[in-house]
């Protein structure tokens, strides 16, 4: 769940998806992109959240950048290292 201005809104994240060297240009990373798109659509969730270094990825998939404030719980090896909070570009 993440916080809108709204109310709490459903969410899928992925974060730094990746394939094997080998493996790319198969289309593999977009088909599992569709895939979690329409699980999503399938399941209600409001959002699909993609993290990445490098978003060209998710640009070519059809997915656009937003900048918002963002508030995490850190944690670590199971150790709560208290509240992160940075812009999300």
């Amino acid at each position: 769940m993440v916080g809108t201005q709204s109310g709490p809104a459903s969410i899928f994240g992925v974060i730094d998806f990746c394939v094997e060297p080998a493996h790319r240009g198969r289309g593999i990373a977009t088909d599992v992109l569709e895939r979690l798109s329409s699980l999503g659509r399938e399941s209600g969730i409001e959002f699909l959240m993609l993290f990445a270094h490098d978003a060209r990825l998710y640009e070519r998939s059809g997915f656009s950048r937003r900048e918002n404030p963002l508030r995490w719980c850190k944690i670590n090896e199971h150790e709560t290292l208290g509240i992160g909070e940075e812009p999300l570009e």
